[in-house]
């Protein structure tokens, strides 16, 4: 029998609406092919013998489940009694007069010892909390702290922004080396000079070639994009971060109104772009 057959057989004789007598009653009237049990001289009249051995062996049947779970239960109850018997066990002598230390016991005192140990560590942390807390410089040692990270941060967002200025010039710099012939960013200079310093010499007609290259590349990848079933996010921050830009090159009146346009452009794009997905 399966355990799933069994709790459900078990499960209706540990209800508390189970009456012995109407399961019975129940038990017989099923078995004798009525509607209702007929009496007679205070008897019940079974109506043929085939009612009364389909009745014996539902008893027969019962009364196999009873002794069945009868050793199933008294199974069980040795077992939880040979584990209780464990528990009190001794597992070890402190002393010869001693009673010893049982399972039990050596459990409860280990559980004794950690919680002691915990609330001791909880102890300690509190301390350190309220000696910052009470005194001032370490207040103030947490504010220079938490300055100092600020300003590291705002000092790394104008790095990004620098180096992504960097990466525009240096594109107009490639681009002005290969019109000239060259093939490699180190030669811009007969002297050997940095790309850094190659960077600084760019023309306006090499800078707006470079746009229009960056204009390429990003329509190109629109148009891959388009075919897809959801939005690069990725194309789009990339889109955002040279149109956020557009003030640095404010000061630069040679380069603004041709980055203006660029930027221009690139919002225009990423509206329409985003608009294949928003409708």
């Amino acid at each position: 029998m399966s355990s799933e057959k069994e709790n459900e057989v078990l499960s209706m004789f540990f209800d508390d609406a189970f009456v012995p007598h109407d399961y019975l009653d129940a038990l017989f009237t099923s078995s004798l092919n009525l509607n209702a049990p007929q009496l007679k001289n205070k008897s019940v009249t079974f109506a043929s013998p085939n009612s009364l051995k389909l009745l014996q062996g539902k008893c027969l049947s019962l009364l196999t489940h009873l002794d069945y779970y009868t050793n199933e239960l008294t199974h069980q109850f040795e077992k939880k009694l040979q584990d209780l018997h464990n528990s009190s066990s001794i597992i070890s002598y402190a002393s010869e007069n001693s009673g010893g230390i049982t399972r039990l016991e050596y459990y409860v005192e280990y559980l004794a010892s950690s919680i002691n140990s915990l609330n001791r560590d909880m102890d300690d942390v509190n301390a350190k909390l309220n000696n910052v807390q009470q005194h001032p410089e370490s207040q103030e040692l947490i504010k220079n702290i938490q300055t100092l990270k600020l300003v590291k941060d705002r000092i790394q967002a104008v790095l990004n922004i620098f180096e992504t200025v960097q990466a525009v010039v240096l594109t107009s710099a490639i681009e002005e080396e290969k019109l000239n012939g060259a093939h490699q960013l180190s030669s811009l200079a007969p002297t050997g000079a940095s790309s850094e310093e190659a960077a600084t010499n760019v023309s306006l007609d090499t800078f707006s070639s470079s746009l229009n290259i960056l204009e390429e590349t990003i329509m190109e990848q629109i148009q891959k994009e388009k075919g897809l079933g959801e939005v690069n996010n990725d194309l789009l921050e990339k889109i955002q971060v040279l149109v956020d830009l557009t003030p640095f090159f404010k000061s630069l009146t040679r380069f603004y109104p041709v980055y203006a346009d660029f930027a221009q452009f690139l919002e225009n794009e990423k509206k329409r772009y985003l608009a294949k997905f928003y409708k």
